[in-house]
């Protein structure tokens, strides 16, 4: 779990601009005001959430690449296959 952490925070610095510190004390200062009743990821994904940014975009951009894959990897070894016919 603390790896995932890690993950979702090192997102959210990148895309956010701010450093993985100040995140780390936001997360702390949502944890307290909600009497710890949620967890540091979970506290993560709400200060995400509230900066705009939204883990969506990316999922969508892995589907594209994904489907732009199988898409193109057989025309590309249909190619592969004439060229080698050919010779």
């Amino acid at each position: 779990m603390e790896e995932n952490y890690e993950k979702i925070l090192e997102r959210i610095s990148r895309a956010s601009d701010l450093d993985k510190e100040e995140l780390n004390r936001r997360v702390e200062a949502k944890r307290s005001k909600l009497s710890g009743l949620i967890s540091r990821e979970g506290a993560l994904q709400v200060i995400a959430a509230e900066l705009g940014i939204s883990f969506d975009d990316e999922k969508l951009m892995l589907l594209l690449r994904l489907l732009i894959y199988f898409l193109l990897e057989p025309l590309k070894q249909k190619q592969e296959m004439k060229e080698k016919l050919q010779i």
